[in-house]
């Protein structure tokens, strides 16, 4: 066979080589979550029966702007003043007050872990960041003793109510996920490796160095 045709065969078995290792990175990238709750979190209210499915269900409707001013949690969602209000009987708390849930969501040994943590009344827009802890706030069972620290990258949402049980819940709308790094700012998705679904800007080719990628294709 003569050696042009048996180069020009080998350069394309190699492209097409590095094309699959990128179509292989975007099959692991993690395309659902934040952008879909359907899969890539785990939902740790385990007394909340269903809530994995409930929450998937979930349309995205309000935009949330979040962050961290001091001992505060900023929740701006455009929704704060439009869902309506829920009904029944938390414990000794009329829930008649609150329209949504404040949700946190936490990396647990490379897992993200989502809970609610905090009811919002009508209008309300900030949490005290000294709530963000478990048990009793936060329902992380991986992270029971969890007080939020100094450098932690907390996924924040607002969302209608599902704390305790479904049967309080007001409406089946979700605000965004926004990423706020405590003691620093707001933390883009893609820094940490989150794209939304055929958006990743994968490049097998990057994981090559120039000389080596041009060794391969010019013998």
């Amino acid at each position: 066979m003569n050696r042009q045709i048996i180069h020009t065969f080998s350069r394309k078995i190699l492209l097409c080589c590095i094309a699959f290792i990128g179509f292989l990175n975007v099959g692991n990238s993690h395309a659902a979550f934040p952008f879909d709750l359907d899969s890539g979190v785990v939902f740790t209210e385990i007394n909340v029966p269903g809530l994995a499915s409930f929450m998937a269900s979930m349309e995205e409707t309000a935009t949330l702007e979040a962050g961290i001013s001091g001992g505060t949690v900023i929740l701006r969602s455009d929704r704060t003043n439009i869902w309506p209000r829920s009904s029944g009987q938390n414990g000794a708390g009329d829930l008649s007050c609150c329209n949504a849930n404040a949700w946190a969501f936490i990396q647990v040994d490379g897992v993200w872990h989502g809970a609610t943590w905090e009811f919002l009344r009508v209008g309300s827009t900030t949490r005290d960041l000294s709530a963000l802890r478990g048990p009793g706030h936060l329902r992380f069972a991986p992270l029971g003793n969890y007080v939020a620290r100094t450098g932690d990258v907390v996924g924040f949402m607002v969302a209608g109510i599902t704390r305790n049980r479904l049967s309080f819940n007001n409406i089946r709308e979700r605000s965004n996920i926004v990423f706020v790094r405590i003691g620093g700012g707001v933390v883009d998705p893609s820094e940490l490796g989150f794209f939304p679904e055929g958006e990743e800007p994968v490049d097998a080719s990057n994981n090559l160095s120039p000389g080596v990628l041009n060794l391969l294709l010019d013998n």
